[in-house]
């Protein structure tokens, strides 16, 4: 088996970890192609290397990481100018850019697994990475056929699911990022490389002793065993991906273990199947409660199974929100787990703002049929100003304006997640399945 292996300083420490891992079974040969600073929207063009690597290796797995960090000499736009890292063409090169690499690698028929960027301590940059990742994220409905995400985000935050350059681990200091706080440390590289052999060897049969089926999915395999202590599924969109991190840290701070599962620019109505995806993981997983978080986006052109167009927040799309939503649940309930379905936030645009509200009507009603095992978050409180209505900024504890949202109006900052991750923690930490567990009321 032939594996690629490109990005930016992330992978220059990751791949040769990776690549020891994946030689080391006599089953793979790795090629690592990195270059620290270069990025999608660097000067190099990244589609045209990864084709001239592939040409070289014949490479049928390519790994790529890009976080958002370029140096100088930046990419120069249509003006002549160079563009900033972090500015409007800036980003649209990069996705221009990204799509150009994903639709380049499928037309050879390549799978590629996209690896997220872990927190970077410079708040800028981490911005900067927070939108790079999702971007990245809207490709993994796209190009759900050739690319699947690896997130690892996780593990490289602490207790508060931010930037945390070491953890301690079993009495040794793991020093997880390197003095810049962008790349990896030693340690910090065999984490993530052993997150890509992990998910290559388990996709790809490169070690099994028994009968194993090579199978590439854009979505990981479901854990099987079942955890011993208070259980938590998280599902949702990209906002909910965006929340993971700080999410995973702040319940399993307190106790709790949570296995989150997200696909960015999906909903419950729509071409992916959250309906037996949920079926599989509580039936795998096994939760006592399940937190799911979505903002009801639509595929473009999407059809329903009649053949009908649905449009974007027409009623009929609101009607299959309702019934997608009381299925969801039926579901879950039927596999004895508490749901709590997770409302807004507020977002900037109308239109968002419209179909939050019809959400959150379609969340309260169900719950409203069955109080004892449904609830809604009102994640609308957490985000709002005082006069409840959608704020850009919000004021900390000393006074002053802290941005709450990215600059597209609906997806959260920093300070954003960190707030809507309290209201949700606050919450799972009250729900009578965790409270009360292994005797809740689940009627």
């Amino acid at each position: 088996m032939r594996i690629l292996m490109v990005g930016d300083d992330v992978m220059a420490a990751a791949g040769p970890a990776a690549r020891a891992k994946l030689e080391g079974t006599g089953r793979a040969i790795v090629t690592v192609d990195a270059a620290a600073g270069a990025g999608l929207a660097s000067a190099e063009d990244w589609v045209v290397r990864v084709a001239h690597d592939l040409d070289r290796t014949s490479a049928t797995v390519v790994v790529i990481h890009f976080g958002g960090r370029d140096a100088a000499p930046f990419a120069s736009g249509p003006d002549g100018a160079q563009m900033e890292p972090g500015s409007g063409p800036w980003f649209d090169r990069w996705s221009r850019q990204e799509h150009a690499l994903a639709t380049m690698l499928r037309a050879r028929d390549v799978k590629t697994y996209w690896l997220s960027t872990p927190p970077v301590a410079d708040p800028v940059a981490d911005q900067r990475a927070e939108v790079v990742g999702l971007l990245a994220e809207s490709l993994f409905r796209a190009f759900a056929d050739s690319i699947a995400h690896i997130d690892v985000r996780d593990r490289f935050v602490g207790s508060d699911g931010h930037f945390a350059a070491t953890r301690v681990e079993a009495g040794r200091t793991l020093e997880l990022r390197s003095a810049d706080g962008y790349g990896l440390g030693v340690d910090g590289a065999q984490v993530m490389g052993d997150e890509i052999f992990r998910r290559v060897d388990d996709q790809w049969c490169l070690t099994a002793a028994v009968t194993c089926h090579v199978e590439f999915s854009s979505v990981p395999r479901l854990d099987t065993g079942r955890p011993t202590s208070r259980r938590v599924l998280v599902v949702g969109d990209s906002m909910m991906w965006q929340l993971a991190p700080a999410l995973s840290a702040r319940l399993r701070d307190v106790g709790v273990d949570v296995r989150i599962d997200t696909r960015s620019t999906t909903s419950l109505v729509g071409p992916f199947d959250w309906q037996g995806r949920l079926v599989g993981l509580v039936d795998s997983y096994h939760p006592d409660l399940v937190v799911g978080l979505f903002l009801g986006d639509l595929a473009p052109g999407y059809t329903d199974a009649n053949g009908v167009t649905v449009e974007l927040d027409s009623q009929y799309h609101y009607d299959l929100l309702g019934t997608a939503i009381n299925e969801a649940t039926a579901h879950l309930r039927a596999r004895g787990a508490h749901v709590v379905w997770v409302a807004g936030p507020r977002a900037a645009s109308p239109a968002t703002e419209q179909r939050l509200d019809v959400l959150q009507a379609l969340y309260e009603g169900v719950s409203d049929r069955s109080p004892r095992s449904v609830s809604t978050l009102d994640g609308f409180a957490a985000l709002s100003d005082a006069t409840g209505e959608y704020a850009f900024s919000l004021p900390d504890a000393a006074g002053r304006p802290v941005p709450m949202r990215l600059p597209d109006g609906l997806h959260l900052s920093g300070a954003g997640i960190d707030r809507l991750t309290d209201a949700i923690v606050n919450a799972v930490r009250a729900d009578p399945c965790i409270v009360r567990f292994g005797g809740c009321d689940r009627g």
